[in-house]
């Protein structure tokens, strides 16, 4: 955890990060005492925490053959970088939401054992990496559920 918050710029790296089981958060072991995810910042540092979390709880399950299934949803992952009513991206919000992308899809190649990550979100971005990453469009005639099955 403590590297990949390093890769995602959390707010407190390079110390220590780790997930606090009794507590069921993430802590990052500062001077003179742990801090805790709540006390961490806001969106962009939470997103963070959860990330490395996630990813972190399911290597380590798959390393132990664990019965846990092999697949993690995530819904709207970069709403922390945009307004709720805009899908459109500053400069820098941008280049954030693709280090985020570009992180979980570096994670993901490097271990991959049959883990799926399977993400809904507004974000398209004009990389080859992530067109090629995306299994489903569902926009207009496209949608989730077909125009046929409303009328």
């Amino acid at each position: 955890m403590t590297k990949w918050a390093k890769d995602l710029d959390l707010e407190w790296q390079p110390n220590p990060y780790r997930l606090d089981i009794s507590l069921l958060t993430v802590v990052a072991d500062t001077d003179p005492r742990p801090t805790r995810m709540a006390q961490m910042g806001g969106g962009e540092n939470w997103l963070g925490c959860h990330l490395i979390a996630h990813m972190a709880l399911h290597r380590w399950f798959s390393e132990k053959s664990r019965p846990v299934p092999r697949f993690l949803y995530l819904d709207q992952l970069t709403g922390v970088y945009y307004p709720p009513d805009s899908v459109q991206y500053g400069t820098e919000e941008r280049a954030k939401v693709e280090a985020v992308y570009k992180w979980l899809f570096d994670a993901l190649t490097e271990s991959n054992n049959g883990f799926q990550l399977i993400i809904v979100d507004h974000a398209n971005l004009d990389v080859p990496w992530f067109q090629a990453a995306i299994v489903e469009e569902w926009w207009g005639d496209g949608g989730l559920i077909p125009q046929s099955w409303i009328s």
